[in-house]
């Protein structure tokens, strides 16, 4: 304990730097709490359940140190930083971002925090949530994760009071030195980084920020109770107080210490409602028609259906995989009146997306049509995409594997997967998967109910086109023909 203590008052004294917005000292008790960075989002008539926006798989099947699953909505595991034991009677979960003045403030009370409590009152877990605009909260965020791979969670909380101290000019020097002087061989975490396991981390943190409504930084839960921004010290002082005292007595009831933080956030936390910008969007759908070409991506079913869903997917998408089944039974039930249509959009934290676009692209070529949906079907088959399954996906589909290799190594088919990421773009659809039926637009892997219910809707106005005499082959056309080209703006 007084090893980890001493890691983090060696880096207490980085708080005391004047950061831009924000006053040039730690949080005290007689402070007003600054507002928290806000991470800015589409407006939303419907919460998108289900969806990769710049994030990935959460943390499944998480275990806390000691062997005891984390049952709750943070998936506390060994691969978060955390200083405190397992079984502390208060868990302090904070979301950060490195980049954020906001976080920096807080960085001083958690050390203040840890002072006061030590090891078997206080554990304190650091989650990542990188907001857009901050260009290197996320490289930081990456090297963050690699040195708590390479030198623990003393190095991590070390490593990150360095980076708070040079916050306005971080790079990728400030990073080596930072590595250097909290232990950490620069090169093995600049490796490491590469590797693409920092990035997964993180995208897992930012997945569990958006399934527990966390949208800012700094954004902290004692026990599930959440406490917004760098708040004043004494704050936090009131809440851990009660909930040490709560924790005592789920102990007494026959809660197991290494439980408690399940038991204690399932009891305190509750996601917060989506907000809305006006009532009425949050009342009524949204029925706007976009125009969405189907182009020359590849498509599967008739040509004469009354229903085309264009939908655009990452193959490392978890989401994306999840929805697969789900078109697969679409398909099963509208039979001919329905057409799928492919769109890529790898996002950029998915290290194996591009690479699995371009061999399903290499397929394509290879076999036609048929050769890249055999592809897509081998692709989210598969729970993880790297080197070797590519390697087997393409064996198994009988490919000329050397082509296919170098399709991935040159980028053979980027001209076609760029311009699918320039329509996404315009289109607003920043996140996967994203669909669009009959230009009616769906976010992520919703139930086959929702898909249903839009598909029935859109049916009738499509029949009524045949009947004025409309082809069946130009009803998509048709359709969207006056739809919107960009993303829908109250």
């Amino acid at each position: 304990m007084a090893l980890t203590s001493l890691v983090l008052a060696a880096c207490a004294g980085t708080q005391a730097q004047s950061q831009p917005g924000s006053p040039s000292s730690p949080a005290t008790g007689s402070e007003p709490a600054p507002v928290a960075v806000i991470v800015p989002s589409e407006p939303e008539a419907q919460e998108p359940a289900l969806a990769t926006v710049r994030v990935d798989e959460p943390n499944e099947g998480a275990m806390i140190a000691g062997g005891s699953a984390d049952d709750s909505v943070f998936a506390i595991s060994p691969e978060d930083p955390a200083l405190g034991r397992p079984d502390a009677l208060v868990t302090l979960v904070v979301f950060g971002d490195i980049q954020c003045p906001f976080t920096s403030r807080l960085f001083g009370t958690l050390e203040n925090l840890r002072r006061q409590y030590g090891d078997g009152d206080l554990r304190i877990v650091w989650k990542h949530l990188p907001l857009p605009f901050h260009k290197e909260a996320a490289p930081a965020a990456e090297a963050s994760v690699a040195v708590h791979r390479l030198g623990g969670s003393r190095a991590f909380y070390c490593f990150l009071g360095e980076l708070f101290d040079k916050q306005r000019s971080l790079d990728a020097t400030v990073y080596q030195q930072a590595a250097q002087k909290c232990g950490v061989n620069p090169a093995a975490m600049e490796a490491e980084v590469r590797s693409g396991n920092p990035a997964r981390k993180v995208a897992a943190d930012q997945q569990i920020a958006q399934a527990t409504g966390t949208r800012g930084t700094p954004n902290s839960f004692i026990n599930g109770i959440q406490l917004s921004g760098a708040q004043p010290v004494d704050k936090f002082i009131s809440t851990i107080d009660t909930e040490k005292a709560e924790a005592r007595k789920a102990i007494a009831s026959g809660i197991s210490p290494l439980e408690l933080h399940t038991s204690r956030a399932r009891e305190n936390f509750s996601k917060p409602a989506p907000r809305p910008t006006t009532p009425s969007a949050a009342a009524m759908p949204d029925t706007t028609v976009y125009k969405v070409p189907v182009g020359q991506s590849p498509v599967l079913g008739s040509q004469y259906a009354l229903v085309t869903i264009v939908m655009f997917q990452d193959f490392q998408c978890p989401f994306c995989r999840r929805s697969a089944s789900t078109i697969s039974q679409l398909r099963k039930e509208f039979g001919n009146d329905l057409r799928v249509v492919f769109k890529h959009n790898p996002l950029p934290f998915h290290q194996q997306a591009m690479p699995a676009a371009q061999l399903a692209m290499e397929a394509r070529a290879q076999k036609g049509n048929t050769g890249f949906w055999q592809a897509y079907d081998a692709l989210y088959a598969e729970t993880r995409i790297d080197d070797a399954v590519l390697d087997q996906v393409a064996q198994n589909l009988r490919l000329n594997a050397q082509a296919v290799r170098s399709a991935i190594s040159s980028n053979r088919h980027q001209t076609a997967i760029d311009a699918d990421i320039q329509l996404a773009k315009q289109l607003g659809a920043n996140g996967t998967p994203t669909f669009y039926i009959n230009g009616r637009r769906l976010t992520g892997a919703q139930p086959v109910e929702k898909f249903r219910a839009l598909i029935n809707e859109v049916l009738p106005t499509a029949r009524a086109l045949t009947q004025r005499g409309v082809p069946r082959a130009r009803v998509y056309d048709e359709t969207i023909k006056n739809g919107v080209a960009g993303p829908n703006k109250p």
